[in-house]
């Protein structure tokens, strides 16, 4: 039998055992003496203690449903950026923007190679760590101008608009991949400390905002980024385009 319905089973006899005693109390039956009562009694408040504990767990439960519904799914918990849907949504709003002031935008995704390797030492809660730090140097270096979101947990998208008012994307980019790519500390479980360089690739498309589709430019730049991970140098280094791909 399982404790739950173990549980369930001495629920149902302490109910059982509350009514006979009290419905027995009621009609004066002769020869149950005060000890019956006292146990009707302490029946009575064990029971009213569990339906209390119930019912307050209960609520617990239904504010924590109804705190999680009201989590947008499109949001990643570690660093609040848009992701998923939310994220699409995102770049082809900058487009179109940047369709409407007729200037052209860069798409850059920044592919973080080693995010796992801390995994198994520093625990589960170094990835969060990890991502919370890249989107913030990521903000750093970008500005808040900028779109920022979380296409899968290694690749970050960055959405530039290249107005007269923007630096240069190799400006911007080389920058990022330079900040991003600085090491940082990751506390354990333990609360030590543990270094961590990321080791990074940097893709960058710069397309037609008014003919552009979202998921193409992102897979595209994503690619690029990939491609340039899987040969940065294993030190830690940062990988990037020298020169900004045209997607036609």
């Amino acid at each position: 039998m399982t404790r739950s319905r173990a549980g369930w089973w001495w629920r149902i006899g302490c109910l059982a055992v509350t009514t006979i005693g009290h419905y027995l109390r009621g009609l004066d039956v002769p020869g149950l003496g005060l000890g019956a009562w006292l146990f009707t009694a302490v029946i009575t408040l064990v029971f009213f203690l569990m339906a209390s504990v119930l019912g307050l767990l209960r609520n617990r439960h239904n504010r924590e449903i109804a705190r999680l519904s009201r989590l947008s799914n499109s949001t990643d918990p570690a660093t609040g950026l848009s992701t998923g849907s939310a994220l699409i949504a995102d770049v082809e709003h900058a487009l179109w923007r940047a369709a409407r002031l007729d200037c052209e935008a860069a798409v850059l995704c920044l592919y973080v190679s080693n995010l796992y390797e801390l995994a198994e030492s520093a625990g589960p809660s170094a990835e969060h760590q990890i991502l919370s730090t890249v989107a913030a140097r990521i903000r750093r270096a970008a500005g808040f101008r900028c779109v920022v979101g979380l296409y899968h947990p290694r690749c970050f998208v960055v959405v530039l608009t290249m107005d007269p008012h923007q630096p240069p994307v190799r400006a911007t980019a080389a920058r990022m991949a330079l900040t991003v790519s600085n090491p940082l500390t990751v506390f354990d479980e333990q609360r030590k400390r543990q270094p961590f360089r990321p080791r990074i690739g940097l893709g960058v498309v710069t397309v037609d905002p008014a003919s552009a589709t979202p998921t193409d430019v992102i897979n595209e730049a994503e690619r690029q980024a990939l491609a340039i991970a899987s040969t940065a140098p294993r030190d830690g280094e940062q990988g990037v385009e020298t020169e900004p791909a045209r997607l036609r």
